[in-house]
């Protein structure tokens, strides 16, 4: 794993600010990244005080860098009518007309890995860039470039290789599972900590065309089969810093507590409640103890201090990156969310299964997570 990806988990914390309020932020992708990587000691730092983080790794997904950059005919025209696609000579695979994404930038695109990480870079620039596309398997056949916006790439990359509704691609080294479905594009990547039997789940959120939609319609998850409870900030903030408590069952998957949609929708979801008391226990129980205060589990960056408690820190972090039902219109930057899933399983477990359903039927993801 590097350091760079998802800058927006590490400066969370720096960038909320004084952000205690139940207020939700809209963060664009490129603002925030660092990796999943676990802290590791430096000597001055009591390892029981590690958080014992482990990548949740997707399996039985197709991997975009297997994947040719081919976008219907069709779709090129429509969303791309600057390309002059009546100028290419369509070459054709029996009734399926198809043509391939070759260069962005003069930068050759080998695959759907390589356009994916291409769009992301130019929505974080903000420029144009000029697209080359060519015919697919006609060599002599010229190659038309057009000059289009970020907006206009990335519908290109969602409207590339249509047969794949999902996809697995890499970012700074780290794995992402990207939904398709029509216009709307989600990317799920998700991380377990093994000490407190905690999911935090990162959702990236947009759509590329098609009319406004309220995403997400669900999002659910289990571990070996065992549903998780979707907690509210209060609910995290006493897994990590509380005293350990009997967890409350989840057998039968009562709705009320392993819906994201039912537990986003509570008045105290994004609301540390318990912020005062679990901070004043932790300031008690340091005055005893002759190890160092413990590292935030989510508002970190390798090699750096948190400049204040951990449990400000990770209360402030979640306060504003705790996914909400949201209004998504086409073009807009997408959106990230949190979402953290708790449960006895996550401590030992090797699979985990997150459900998200975007409007049609649900997808199913699989992850895999490495033995303790």
């Amino acid at each position: 794993m590097t350091v760079r990806t998802l800058r927006w988990m590490a400066m969370a914390s720096l960038l909320l600010g004084g952000c205690m309020s139940g207020t939700t932020s809209t963060v664009h992708p490129s603002a925030l990244r660092t990796s999943w990587d676990r802290l590791t000691g430096s000597g001055k730092t009591d390892s029981a005080r590690l958080w014992d983080w482990v990548t949740a790794v997707p399996a039985g997904v197709t991997r975009a860098d297997t994947v040719l950059p081919v976008v219907p005919f069709s779709t090129l025209v429509q969303l791309v009518p600057e390309s002059r696609p009546a100028e290419i000579k369509v070459a054709s695979a029996g009734d399926t007309q198809v043509c391939r994404i070759s260069a962005i930038d003069g930068t050759a695109v080998n695959n759907c890995n390589q356009l994916h990480a291409a769009a992301t870079r130019v929505v974080d620039s903000g420029k144009k860039v000029t697209v080359t596309v060519a015919a697919e398997g006609a060599s002599q056949n010229p190659a038309m470039a057009a000059e289009v916006l970020p907006t206009k790439l990335i519908a290109l990359s969602q409207a590339a290789a249509p047969q794949e509704q999902m996809l697995r691609v890499t970012a700074d080294g780290n794995p992402w599972v990207l939904i398709r479905e029509g216009g709307i594009r989600c990317k799920v990547m998700a991380r377990v900590e093994r000490t407190t039997g905690l999911m935090q789940v990162a959702v990236s959120l947009g759509v590329c065309w098609g009319d406004p939609v309220t995403l997400p319609v669900e999002i659910q998850a289990d571990c070996d089969h065992v549903p998780l409870q979707c907690l509210t900030v209060s609910e995290t903030l006493e897994a990590l810093y509380g005293a350990p408590k009997k967890r409350r069952s989840t057998d039968g998957g009562s709705s009320e507590i392993v819906s994201f949609c039912k537990v986003s929708e509570k008045d105290d979801y994004l609301l540390p409640t318990n912020y005062r008391r679990l901070q004043q226990a932790t300031d008690e129980a340091a005055k005893e103890s002759t190890s160092p205060p413990p590292l935030p589990a989510l508002a970190s960056l390798p090699g750096v201090a948190y400049p204040g408690p951990a449990i400000l820190g990770d209360a402030r972090a979640l306060s504003g990156f705790l996914l909400q039902r949201q209004i998504y219109q086409a073009g807009e930057p997408e959106r990230i969310g949190w979402l953290i899933f708790s449960g006895e399983a996550l401590r030992r477990g090797e699979t985990v299964q997150i459900s998200v359903n975007l409007g049609k039927a649900p997808h199913q993801l699989q992850f895999s997570l490495s033995k303790p």
